[in-house]
């Protein structure tokens, strides 16, 4: 649960982070880093308290696995790129070893696993969700190690989106264009493409 909950303020994090800071609509472009912003020192020791749980909370192949904290494993893509989306929104700055290694182990995990689609995470009630998510936390990612590998993991990615939208406009939960769509499934796949 306590996984889950930082995980979830990574995502938050994301959603609310300042416009424009996000990658251009339909482009696989390398930005600027984000900026670093001014932390009061309290928070940003809580901050680095959490990153480093996190990193301890790691398996040892790269994921953050939802059965060990009373999940579903189906979710295992989603959870680990929450987890990465919590190290990349540390305005930034990921300084101590142990948390740049789990960053990289958990993307290189998500990237070891996807699927011949495309698509990330098993094909689930809940693929869109998982797919989603870990789309926007490699897009995320991408300044921090533009090479060809990650770039073409992420046109595939987005192809895949681009082919589950429904003729309404949105997304479901489901891969099936026949889901009904859902806000959640929408936001997330359509930020991977603003």
């Amino acid at each position: 649960a306590i996984l889950l909950a930082f995980a979830g303020i990574a995502a938050v994090a994301y959603w609310l982070r300042p416009a424009g800071t996000g990658p251009a609509a339909g482009a696989v472009a390398v930005g600027p880093a984000p900026k670093e912003v001014s932390v009061p020192e309290q928070k940003s020791q809580a901050i680095s308290g959490a990153l480093q749980w996190l990193a301890s909370a790691q398996e040892a192949d790269g994921a953050w696995d939802p059965v060990k904290w009373g999940g579903k494993k189906e979710y295992e893509a989603s959870l680990t790129s929450m987890a990465v989306l919590a190290f990349l929104r540390n305005n930034g700055a990921v300084r101590a070893p142990e948390q740049k290694g789990a960053l990289k182990s958990g993307v290189d995990h998500v990237l070891g696993r996807q699927n011949a689609d495309g698509s990330f995470g098993p094909d689930c009630t809940g693929r869109m969700y998982n797919h989603g998510i870990t789309t926007v936390a490699l897009l995320e990612y991408l300044p921090r190690r533009d090479d060809a590998k990650l770039r073409e993991a992420i046109g595939r990615a987005i192809g895949f989106i681009r082919g589950q939208q429904h003729s309404s406009g949105g997304w479901g939960y489901e891969k099936k264009p026949t889901s009904q769509a859902n806000t959640s499934a929408n936001s997330r796949d359509f930020s991977s493409w603003v």
